[in-house]
């Protein structure tokens, strides 16, 4: 990622200039029916992030908390049919100052009301902070790689093609196959169990690749559904 391009990235609004290029997967969706008649072949773009830092590093940084009437939807009942209930609980100043807290994130117009039970327009909220993207990879990783005594190692330019799992025991991940840089290479896990005072921890393999690219890698690894 150049200089340039993480300037355009640090302003939430001007990172849409990074999309469909070098830094960007260049996703698009299937041919829409009910919309993107203006798009070429009705397509749209789904931005994800081929960078370090991921999609965070391209999207809006804007959020909603949707509307208590998606709770009826039947795709919640199967994960928790009382989401939407629960969260209309809390006060919504309440919520602006856990959501300050915890991100140190500033919410724009605070004054704008989270409009849980808005059914018209109203302003979104965005996580920025001094009107700068608030990233995943300036608060949380960068830190991390400047202390001297972190134990992480981040491999740019490598891409997870699939998870390996362990061909003598069902369902045991060892590793995963990766491509760096043009060349294919297998990264496993060592010790597979580790002593810690009176625990025993176990090396994992966490996937975070993204909303694409995280199932895509298990469908890859012959996990899900074979017939996507």
């Amino acid at each position: 990622m150049s200089w340039f391009q993480r300037k355009l990235s640090d302003i939430p609004l001007t990172a849409s200039l990074l999309f469909g290029v070098g830094i960007d997967r260049i996703h698009k969706t299937v041919p829409q029916t009910a919309s993107a008649a203006g798009l070429k072949n009705k397509q749209l773009l789904l931005p994800t992030g081929r960078v370090l830092g991921g999609t965070a590093m391209l999207n809006a940084m804007i959020f909603s908390f949707g509307n208590r009437e998606d709770e009826s939807s039947k795709r919640f009942h199967s994960w928790n049919p009382h989401f939407f209930s629960e969260l209309f609980k809390i006060n919504e100043s309440d919520l602006i100052h856990i959501l300050k807290h915890v991100f140190k994130m500033f919410v724009f117009l605070i004054s704008t009301p989270l409009c849980l039970t808005c059914s018209m327009c109203y302003i979104p909220q965005a996580f920025t902070s001094n009107s700068k993207r608030w990233s995943p990879y300036v608060h949380c990783l960068k830190p991390i790689l400047k202390n001297e005594r972190a134990r992480v190692t981040v491999l740019p330019e490598t891409v997870v093609d699939k998870v390996l799992i362990d061909p003598n025991s069902e369902g045991k991940v060892i590793g995963v196959k990766a491509d760096s840089r043009g060349v294919s290479l297998k990264i496993l896990l060592k010790n597979p169990r580790i002593p810690v005072n009176d625990a025993t921890i176990s090396p994992e393999v966490i996937l975070s690749a993204g909303t694409f690219e995280t199932p895509a890698i298990l469908l890859r690894s012959g996990i899900g559904t074979s017939g996507v």
